[in-house]
């Protein structure tokens, strides 16, 4: 735990930890938005096997994202594709491995944090909403904005 979290831990009561971990999971994107972090992992009670599992599983995504985009470009350099082609193809093939991504994270999780995750992640847009703050990451101009991946 860092210094931060040992202070705000000291002023908050038991009940105002569990909503503050439970706001800045969903401030770090819920299981949607990987790489997941500390806030994420502290929010679900994760062990440390499951938080093991979690960053492994997250260090293979980035190489698969990656291989996906640049078998894509190598068609593209091969045979131009339009740009809204171009841009449709990736987001194709970057939903298709973050609900890959989601669906083995979520089979690491227990039924109760699925739930609280799920719960939780649903809530997203409306806190998003009451801070004012935009929904989702800014994308390359080249890359249409990505809807959220929310596996079944």
């Amino acid at each position: 735990m860092t210094e931060t979290q040992v202070k705000v831990d000291e002023v908050l009561k038991p009940e105002q930890r569990t909503k503050f971990r439970e706001i800045l999971f969903q401030l770090a994107g819920g299981l949607n938005l990987p790489p997941l972090n500390e806030h994420v992992f502290e929010c679900l009670n994760l062990t440390d096997v499951q938080k093991w599992q979690i960053r492994e599983l997250a260090t293979e995504r980035v190489p698969a994202r990656r291989a996906a985009e640049y078998a894509i470009f190598d068609v593209h350099n091969r045979t131009p594709l339009p740009r809204e082609e171009l841009s449709n193809s990736l987001e194709a093939a970057r939903q298709q491995i973050d609900a890959e991504y989601i669906k083995q994270l979520k089979s690491f999780l227990t039924a109760e944090q699925q739930a609280k995750a799920a719960k939780l992640t649903a809530e997203i847009p409306a806190l998003h909403e009451r801070l004012g703050l935009p929904l989702g990451l800014p994308q390359h101009p080249m890359v249409q904005p990505r809807a959220a991946v929310v596996a079944p």
